[in-house]
């Protein structure tokens, strides 16, 4: 896992800004993303690749703490369809899987080569 967050950290694409920008604890660099902090099963079979973590409105406002601390809100809708397709169709709870963002890892178009 390790790698994955080295290769995060040195990979920020264009648009995007580093978590670790929000943050004065090394905790943004301890996990692949944010929302792995709550979807941390390392040794779960399934993996959940999420689009990205979060705007920078959100993390900027006085909800991001929060977000940052726990690895996501939890009142989202998005997150709460999340929990329930989860439980409801594969007999586990978010803690119980490995969820990722692709957003700290996709470059943009412009950036490919």
């Amino acid at each position: 896992m390790q790698g994955l967050v080295a290769f995060r950290i040195e990979n920020v694409p264009e648009g995007y800004r580093d978590v670790g920008e929000f943050t004065s604890g090394a905790d943004a660099y301890a996990f692949v993303s944010p929302y792995s902090k709550v979807a941390h099963g390392t040794d779960s079979s399934v993996l959940i690749m999420l689009q990205d973590w979060i705007s920078e409105d959100v993390i900027s406002s006085s909800r991001g703490p929060e977000a940052l601390r726990v690895g996501r809100l939890a009142d989202l809708p998005t997150n709460k369809n999340l929990d329930r397709f989860v439980e409801a169709h594969l007999g586990l709870r978010i803690g119980g899987v490995f969820a990722t963002n692709l957003g700290f890892l996709a470059q943009t178009a412009e950036n490919m080569h």
